[in-house]
């Protein structure tokens, strides 16, 4: 029996896959979002669910295996063990969510090609996306919003499609993530999750060369999740599709909270990725936690910059990271090193050019300006900064050529950063903006200012859930590839030896 209305049905379907095609080959002819970005998955699932439909095995073979298909977006759009290449990890499941779509969608028509299954000629394959996710976590499940987050904040296990994932592969990692879903979702009624079953991920300290990530944390396996344990997250990425000028950045998780995040003011116009604040204040280098020369943001780069060491040791993991070639500021080599132990964390960014530059290293950290105690008085000082910095706001400063120490709180938790001696350096404390919002909640956000050729900052961390004490941190004198840095307190002292920048 024909169905009433039907002939319009397949009218407008037939016009909706039309138009798809269209803009799928002109994506791909004119390499739109660097080539390889989520998009072309969504023109390929759509076009593949109008094939099972209408039992259109070309359509389904073309979003498999046609140009840039899923099976080769699978290929060329995943580094290291699994993670999509688009530069922010809050996208990640922005191309493999439409993948999974599909690959219900051909399992549910008893399709022959079992999307779940397919490996593509270079190893890799969906289950691969949902694995590797877990090496990038924070102790509380939470994901890095690294590059475009539009200041979210979200737990892996708010990703519903991991419910399909277990249906699939039956992980009992999967189960785990989903007992921890604050929402739990309907579904799992029907797809039989065993939670009794579930097997927390294992986990330690992690490099991606690929990306450009590094990850140290100071405990493994079950002593990570939902502890008070360091985890400390250094890129070094190129810039790619959702990129911001990030390179060299530093996010600090600890006691349970994110101390040292990335962070952006929140859009509330509708496209958030095209919204005024986007453009002008979340991606620029005010908005991360680096280093920015003469007020500018950093040139985009084309490559990784370089890992110069990796270690993960017992009662010290350490990463350091450079641009040695000056791709991001030209005629400036710059070289960070971040060292996580059991009681702190230290932070030293090296920056050598031939002339001398305005020199600003950055932090946004946890609680209010209210909240921030400072060991040296701070007074009110300058209006504002050039370009993006005229969204800031609430400056004070203070000069000094000593050693001196910051301190923020939010809720039970303090927070302390204490930065070695340095002749001529400015500290400028001011408000970042929550919102896009006039007169909206502002986040703590510390700027020290040196003026120089050549200068080292060294900064120790420490986080608690009592009153932390005072804390020693000086360089020694170092040897020809290393510099020597001393961290001294109660528990006694411990000495750091760094790669020189050369």
């Amino acid at each position: 029996m024909r169905i009433v209305g039907r002939d319009k049905l397949d009218e407008f379907f037939t016009r909706m896959a039309r138009a798809i095609l269209k803009n799928d080959i002109y994506w791909i002819e004119n390499d739109i979002g660097g080539g390889i970005n989520n998009h072309l998955a969504w023109h390929k699932m759509m076009l593949a669910c109008l094939g099972a439909f209408y039992d259109r095995k070309d359509l389904i073979e073309y979003a498999l295996h046609g140009r840039r298909g899923l099976i080769s977006l699978l290929d060329e759009g995943m580094v290291d063990d699994g993670l999509w290449c688009e530069s922010s990890l809050n996208y990640h499941f922005t191309a493999i969510v439409p993948m999974v779509y599909l690959a219900q969608a051909l399992r549910n028509i008893g399709c022959a090609e079992d999307l779940y299954k397919i490996t593509t000629p270079a190893g890799r394959n969906i289950r691969q996306t949902y694995d590797s996710m877990f090496g990038v976590l924070f102790p509380d499940g939470s994901v890095p919003p690294i590059g475009d987050a539009y200041a979210r904040r979200m737990k892996l296990a708010d990703e519903f499609t991991y419910l399909y994932a277990y249906k699939a592969y039956r992980d009992p990692r999967y189960a785990w993530l989903l007992k921890k879903a604050d929402h739990k979702r309907p579904e799992m009624l029907f797809i039989g999750i065993d939670t009794k079953q579930a097997i927390s991920p294992k986990i330690t300290s992690r490099l991606y060369e690929e990306h450009g990530y590094a990850f140290l944390r100071d405990r493994a396996d079950e002593d990570y999740w939902d502890s008070d344990g360091w985890c400390a997250f250094l890129t070094f990425d190129k810039s790619g599709v959702h990129c911001n000028q990030d390179k060299l950045s530093l996010m600090l998780f600890g006691r349970g909270k994110l101390l040292i995040p990335d962070v952006e003011a929140k859009a509330t116009v509708p496209h958030a990725f095209s919204a005024k604040v986007q453009q002008q204040l979340n991606r620029s280098a005010l908005s991360q936690n680096t280093v920015m020369i003469d007020n500018r943001d950093q040139r985009g780069v084309g490559e990784v910059l370089t890992l110069v060491e990796f270690r993960d040791g017992i009662d010290e993991k350490s990463v350091t990271a450079a641009d040695l070639k000056g791709l991001l500021y030209e005629g400036v080599r710059q070289c960070r090193t971040v060292a996580v132990t059991s009681d702190y964390v230290l932070d030293v960014f090296q920056i050598a050019a031939h002339t001398e530059h305005d020199i600003k290293w950055i932090i946004h950290t946890i609680g209010t300006p209210d909240s921030q105690r400072s060991s040296i008085e701070l007074r009110p000082g300058q209006g504002k900064l050039p370009g993006p910095g005229s969204w800031l706001r609430g400056f004070r400063t203070a000069t000094t050529d000593d050693a001196f120490r910051l301190e923020w709180s939010e809720n039970a938790v303090k927070f302390a950063m204490t930065m070695a001696a340095c002749p001529n350096t400015k500290l400028i404390t001011c408000g970042y903006p929550a919102t896009d919002e006039p007169n909206c909640p502002t986040i703590p956000m510390l700027l020290i200012e040196r003026k120089a050729a050549t200068t080292v900052y060294a900064a120790v961390y420490q986080a608690a859930r009592r009153q932390l004490e005072d804390i020693q941190v000086e360089q020694l004198e170092g040897m020809d590839d290393r510099l020597v840095f001393r961290v001294s307190g109660s528990w006694g002292r411990g000495e750091h030896f760094l790669p020189r920048l050369r």
